[in-house]
C-alpha cells in the first residue's frame, strides 16, 4: 500500500476521494496518513524546508484526524519564526524580520 511504502501524497489522495470518504476503515486510515504527515511536516521545518512543511500540513488537514497536532506544529513554526524576527530586529535588520513575519502571516 502507499501508505506503508510512505508515498503519503498518493496515499491521502486516495484517501481523500469521494467514494472512500465515508468509510471507517479508509477515515482510520486517513488519520494515520494525516499524522505521518505532521510528522514529515516537522522533519521539513527542522531543515529549513518549510514549504514542503506547509505542504504537508495542509494535506494532513484535508485529511482529518489530526486537527491538534497541526495547530501545535503550526504554533512551534510560528514561536520559531517570531524567534528568528526577534534576532534579526536585535541585529538591526528590520527589513529581514519583516520579511519573516510576512512569509508566516501569508501561512496564517
Amino acid at each position: 500500500m502507499a501508505w506503508q511504502s510512505g508515498r503519503f501524497d498518493e496515499a491521502g489522495a486516495l484517501l481523500i476521494a469521494e467514494s472512500l470518504r465515508d468509510f471507517l476503515p479508509a477515515k482510520q486510515l486517513a488519520r494515520e496518513v494525516a499524522g505521518k504527515m505532521v510528522e514529515r511536516a516537522n522533519e521539513s521545518f527542522e531543515r529549513g524546508e518549510s514549504s514542503a512543511g506547509w505542504h504537508d500540513l495542509e494535506q494532513a488537514g484535508r485529511l482529518g484526524g489530526q486537527a491538534e497536532a497541526i495547530g501545535q506544529l503550526r504554533a512551534q513554526y510560528a514561536e520559531r519564526v517570531l524567534g528568528e524576527a526577534r534576532a534579526y530586529v536585535l541585529a538591526k535588520q528590520p527589513i529581514a524580520a519583516i520579511t519573516l513575519l510576512d512569509k508566516l502571516a501569508c501561512r496564517g
